[in-house]
């Protein structure tokens, strides 16, 4: 079948996934074509994408900033209807017989547009579609961001939830399946080494201090320019993360899915800092706290991450009891496809 792929562009998570997804796709024969923006520009760049103008999120000292990212997208956003004769044109010459969107929401109007089927496959589509107690605080940021991410894909003829839950089910017509597992995790040589992974925003640049005060090794990305410290060395390649991600013994990170996945997959304990304002990434947190993997905290301090790292056995324990088949996601997607090779699609949901 020749696919229109919509891949959001806000963060690495969703291109990540797309990353395992398209090649997957192509070996079973499937011409794909890829709409995407900011970071799925460089993060996919080796298939063949159509720019487009998606939907980005904009942060201020650690948390969203609301304000800044609907006075943004209000003025970037409209201007893929200033593109569309472009757009139109592409999407007549490639001619699609199945669209599938994460989170993109321009593939979902060509699909409404063309009468074409429409596969939603994201992350996102759990915290839509799943519920979970929350503090009573959270409930209004879960209210607005279930009935956002909702608008931007408001209907589909199949709706695929990849989640944190290990085998594959169907409620209420959706479909919920493990998390896709990127292959340079997959292909890592794991070794138990005595040091800590930290991701850390800038704004939690002052975690270094509580690390200087802890008896661990610490490998800290996402701050440069500082000097190494007595258990702190800093790095900033891509290519060690993985690395280091498959020798230590714990990671102190966002609460991105994909990142969270990983984890759980490798059998690392985590420690998660969601982003303000962010209740997806509050929402993931909640889900592995009550799984017994991890701990979060939106301003960790130091008795929080003493705590945590000294209930690493604990956690680690907790981790032996899941277990992720990195296949099945990406079974589950092509046997959507299937189902619309010869099907008219159904009601859309």
């Amino acid at each position: 079948m020749r696919i229109l792929y919509g891949v959001c562009g806000e963060g690495m998570g969703h291109s990540s996934i797309a990353s395992e997804a398209i090649p997957y796709l192509k070996k079973k024969g499937h011409i794909i074509k890829v709409f995407t923006y900011g970071e799925g520009l460089s993060f996919l760049k080796n298939f063949d994408i159509f720019p487009v103008k998606g939907l980005l999120i904009s942060y201020k000292e650690g948390k969203v900033n609301r304000l800044e990212t609907v006075y943004h997208n209000l003025l970037d956003f409209p201007k893929n209807f200033l593109n569309g004769s472009k757009i139109k044109k592409t999407v007549e010459k490639f001619k699609p017989e199945l669209c599938i969107t994460d989170n993109e929401p321009i593939v979902a109007r060509v699909a409404y547009w063309k009468k074409i089927p429409l596969v939603s496959f994201s992350a996102l589509n759990t915290f839509v579609f799943h519920d979970i107690k929350k503090p009573f605080i959270k409930k209004s940021s879960s209210l607005i961001a279930k009935s956002i991410t909702r608008a931007i894909v408001p209907k589909a003829d199949e709706r695929i939830a990849l989640s944190f839950f290990n085998k594959t089910f169907k409620r209420e017509k959706v479909i919920f399946t493990s998390p896709i597992i990127r292959t340079t995790i997959r292909k890592l040589k794991l070794q138990k080494k005595d040091f800590i992974i930290a991701y850390l925003a800038k704004s939690h640049d002052y975690l270094l201090e509580v690390f200087e005060k802890i008896n661990e090794k610490f490998i800290v990305y996402g701050i440069d320019g500082r000097e190494n410290k007595k258990n702190i060395m800093f790095k900033k390649t891509p290519e060690t993360f993985a690395r280091d991600f498959g020798d230590c013994k714990a990671i102190i990170s966002n609460s991105g899915f994909s990142v969270i996945a990983e984890a759980i997959y490798l059998k690392k304990p985590i420690f998660m800092i969601p982003t303000r304002n962010q209740y997806e990434q509050f929402y993931n947190c909640l889900v592995v706290q009550k799984k017994g993997v991890g701990e979060f905290s939106e301003k960790p301090s130091e008795e929080e991450l003493r705590f945590f790292l000294k209930n690493l056995k604990v956690y680690g324990g907790e981790m032996g009891k899941i277990s992720y088949n990195p296949n099945e996601p990406l079974r589950v997607l092509e046997k959507a496809v299937k189902r619309f090779e010869k099907a008219n699609a159904p009601d859309r949901i």
